[in-house]
């Protein structure tokens, strides 16, 4: 295989790429945002549980039909694009102690979860250390979570980061419309 001048090389977990190649030929084109050499996520669909590497690589498995999803991280992840979650997807993520970290802008802005479904973030890991950030080396404005007008979010026992190298707009949570539910939050501006 060769590879773009300037791109990295990886080992490749044994089985993952018929990991990969599996998901290809069942749900169409698929997409590598990550290597790593161990799942970062689980994720749980009526019942059944499957390992991912990544956020984006689970969120990408979540029914668009309202079913209850559950992920929960198994260790940190540097979100290589925007985590969005869909109109009809209903996710509880379970933080569960690790961070997520958003740092590269996309038209002018970081990040890091854009929520357009049903979303529940919380963190059971005993003192709850979960954390989503978006940072930002360049003035440009960074929120770690943003809500849309059609979407329903309940964030409860996690901490949001938000931060970059100027005066632009930097919020752990920002929002269109009305936000439906918040509960028991913490959020960082600019620290």
């Amino acid at each position: 295989m060769e590879l773009a001048s300037g791109a990295a090389a990886y080992i490749i977990p044994a089985g993952y790429m018929e990991k990969v190649e599996k998901q290809r030929e069942e749900y169409g084109v698929y997409t590598v945002s990550y290597l790593s050499n161990e799942n970062t996520v689980e994720l749980t669909v009526d019942g059944k549980t499957e390992m991912y590497l990544t956020l984006i690589d689970a969120l990408s498995r979540v029914p668009k039909d309202g079913r209850l999803s559950k992920i929960k991280m198994l260790a940190d992840d540097t979100l290589m694009e925007i985590a969005k979650v869909y109109e009809g997807q209903n996710i509880v993520l379970d933080l569960n102690g690790h961070t997520l970290t958003r740092n590269d802008a996309v038209n002018g802005t970081v990040y890091g979860i854009l929520n357009n479904g049903t979303l529940t973030i919380t963190d059971t890991k005993e003192g709850n250390t979960g954390k989503i950030q978006a940072i930002a080396d360049e003035d440009v404005k960074a929120y770690a979570v943003y809500n849309y007008t059609n979407g329903t979010i309940t964030l409860d026992k996690v901490t949001l980061f938000a931060k970059n190298a100027g005066t632009n707009e930097a919020f752990g949570f920002d929002y269109t419309g009305d936000a439906t539910s918040i509960v028991k939050l913490r959020i960082s501006k600019n620290i």
